[in-house]
């Protein structure tokens, strides 16, 4: 009962109440020995607690997971686990923990052929490499991510990569035309509602608005995309996204 409402908040993107649901199953699940199934709810509030901006919580939970011993070359679960821990990292701004473990996901991902995994992991490297200011590294990781997601017709990941290739084009001297496709971007996912692609592009939209700084509409236009994305950050309690938004607007004059 409480595992199949943890499924409905989370599905209505309650994540605050899923988290007391998944914690309380546990709990449950500890006392009357079904390790596989708290095993499985842990899985699910390491990867809550990072949602909601509890990265030391949520990496003190997933490595609570870890197997002693050898680690398994072909899980899933364990997979899922060390990309837990990868993102985790990422978001907490530790990039080389990050991507240790994004990169050993990976691996076992590329081994159980989980090609939407592959997708999904390629694109959170080429996160932690543009965060990091290695330009190069991160294309080939979009673009990666973006090939196999129009293979999957995955738009939630292809959108995403694709706004961080436009956003690598503006720092790259292509402004004006990375503009424009980061607006039909952020509109794209949004007519298809997928909040996540939104929030990205949307991101990367009001920051290349802001950088550099060319007149005061472009910093009005900027601002405001910006403001909209923090909005629905706020709403979806997806606080990776509220922190970097709130930095990029708090270091604007």
């Amino acid at each position: 009962m409480l595992s199949s409402m943890f499924n409905v908040y989370s599905s209505q993107d309650q994540y605050r109440q899923s988290l007391a649901c998944a914690r309380r199953a546990a709990a449950i699940c500890k006392d009357i020995g079904e390790h596989d199934w708290q095993a499985g709810l842990q899985l699910a509030i390491g990867y809550t607690l990072t949602r909601l901006g509890h990265y030391d919580e949520a990496i003190s939970t997933f490595l609570g997971l870890m197997p002693a011993g050898e680690t398994p070359g072909d899980s899933a679960s364990y997979a899922r686990l060390v990309h837990g821990l990868g993102l985790a990292f990422l978001y907490k701004g530790e990039f080389e923990n990050s991507r240790k473990h994004l990169l050993a996901s990976l691996d076992v991902f590329e081994q159980l052929k989980d090609t939407p995994s592959v997708a999904e992991v390629n694109g959170h490297l080429g996160e932690l490499f543009y965060s990091s200011n290695f330009a190069d590294s991160a294309r080939r990781r979009f673009e990666t991510a973006s090939g196999m997601a129009d293979e999957l017709e995955d738009r939630d990941i292809g959108i995403r990569a694709s706004a961080y290739l436009a956003a690598l084009k503006a720092r790259a001297g292509e402004r004006d035309g990375s503009i424009q496709q980061l607006r039909r971007l952020v509109a794209e996912a949004e007519d298809n509602d997928l909040w996540q692609a939104q929030l990205t592009a949307q991101r990367l939209l009001g920051q290349t608005l802001l950088a550099p700084r060319t007149d005061e509409a472009s910093h009005a236009d900027g601002r405001n995309n910006l403001q909209q994305a923090l909005s629905l950050a706020t709403q979806k309690e997806y606080a990776p996204e509220i922190e970097r938004i709130t930095t990029i607007l708090q270091q604007q004059p």
